[in-house]
């Protein structure tokens, strides 16, 4: 044989040996594999839910007070007027008898036992007419809103007329409400379990009329034994 010719057949067998040892190594070698996408850890999560619920509040609560320091000035003062009515009588109606008899008779309209609502007296440090006014307007209101948003638009300087309207609470109704749960605070009307109902969808235009048609006599009536039925307390 030819030199020539056992050269290329030692050089092809060389090849192919080291072509095998290439391929073993090749399949010997661990896969290559893609990390996983960093994933938001759950706290993070959560600050962003919460970021974002924080602010779709504030913009409700804008709206709300935005809308309330547009009422009509003589609709907010007329309806001021005839709640402080009733908030004078159920606050002298809690010094004759006690607190604890007041809570009593509002806690189960509100759902609330008579301890969890003094608590929320002393927290909002308010007297039981405009706690009685608050949980109303809560009660009522189809924007959610919380006491504490409330009672931090009184300290800002509104009204409950202001509020109310706010809230797009029909302000006739909102006088016979809590005219209505003052009757229950005084133990003039039995409680229910239920909120005095208030509509919505009216502003103070167009409730001016129902507003100002809410006498001081009928105010006093409706604390009596037999005009307001606004939910159906039955006078005693």
């Amino acid at each position: 044989m030819k030199r020539s010719s056992l050269a290329a057949i030692l050089g092809i067998s060389a090849a192919v040996v080291f072509g095998g040892a290439a391929l073993a190594q090749t399949s010997d070698a661990p896969p290559v594999t893609t990390p996983p996408p960093a994933s938001v850890p759950v706290s993070d999560q959560a600050a962003t839910q919460a970021t974002t619920a924080t602010s779709t509040a504030d913009a409700k609560l804008a709206e709300i007070e935005a809308r309330g320091h547009a009422t009509p000035e003589k609709d907010a003062k007329s309806v001021d007027a005839k709640l402080e009515f009733t908030k004078t009588t159920v606050e002298k109606e809690a010094t004759a008898k006690g607190d604890n008899v007041v809570a009593g008779r509002l806690a189960n309209d509100f759902g609330m036992t008579a301890d969890a609502l003094t608590a929320e007296k002393a927290q909002y440090k308010t007297g039981w007419g405009d706690l009685m006014i608050a949980h109303s307007l809560e009660a009522n209101a189809k924007t959610t809103v919380t006491l504490d948003q409330l009672f931090q638009m009184r300290t800002d300087g509104m009204g409950w007329g202001q509020i109310a309207n706010g809230l797009d609470l029909r302000l006739g109704e909102v006088i016979s409400a809590v005219s209505s749960e003052g009757r229950v605070a005084t133990g003039r009307a039995k409680a229910d379990g239920k909120v005095a109902t208030i509509h919505t969808g009216a502003s103070a235009a167009k409730t001016a009329s129902t507003v100002h048609g809410h006498t001081a006599s009928a105010a006093r009536a409706g604390m009596g034994a037999g005009t307001a039925t606004v939910k159906g307390h039955a006078g005693k």
